[in-house]
């Protein structure tokens, strides 16, 4: 895929997710939409938390994907970005674009009605992690769909602005990771 692409994409997960989110918000509730951003919590200890645990989550899921038993899948999975380059700023709007939209879609309005697993297990079977037909990807399925459902419980507990934050930081690593020097000593 093009870096064009990829772009494209991107703004259309941010914009896309988030005027789904907005018009299920409309049509069910009676409070503004910024009240799924509401939290008792202040915006960067939010941002703080899921900083650090996207982070932790990202380098965990890494290794993961190093093991003999992944390696041809994450081959297949960098294979997707082409030969590209993806500069800081790409891997940083796809981050954003897709923690913000996704997050704001997935765990700030459907998960009120699916709750925190179910949510999250959509969230990584519509990603492609979740597949019967290849257990390797599974392997790594099952441990993203742990990590979404922390992720689901953090937006709960702490706020919408820790899940973002973990999303994208996950996001940027794996994405910082895949297109850096790591890569060649598969």
């Amino acid at each position: 895929m093009t870096k064009k692409k990829l772009l494209i994409l991107a703004l259309l997960t941010i914009v896309g997710f988030t005027a789904i989110a907005y018009i299920i918000h409309y049509l069910t509730k009676e409070v503004a939409f910024t009240q799924i951003f509401y939290s008792e919590i202040d915006f960067l200890p939010q941002v703080g938390i899921g900083s650090v645990f996207g982070i932790w989550a990202a380098i965990i899921g890494w290794k993961l994907m190093l093991t003999p038993i992944l390696r041809n899948e994450l081959l297949k999975y960098t294979g997707l970005f082409g030969k590209e380059s993806l500069n800081f700023f790409t891997i940083t709007f796809i981050s954003l674009s897709a923690g913000i939209g996704e997050e704001i879609f997935f765990r700030g309005i459907l998960q009120e009605y699916l709750g925190v697993v179910i949510t999250a297990i959509v969230f990584v079977a519509i990603h492609g992690y979740l597949n019967p037909k290849n257990w390797r990807i599974s392997i790594y399925g099952v441990y993203m769909t742990l990590i979404m459902i922390i992720v689901g419980l953090m937006a709960e507990k702490i706020g919408l602005i820790t899940a973002i934050s973990a999303h994208a930081l996950i996001d940027f690593v794996l994405l910082y990771l895949t297109k850096s020097k790591h890569l060649e000593s598969l």
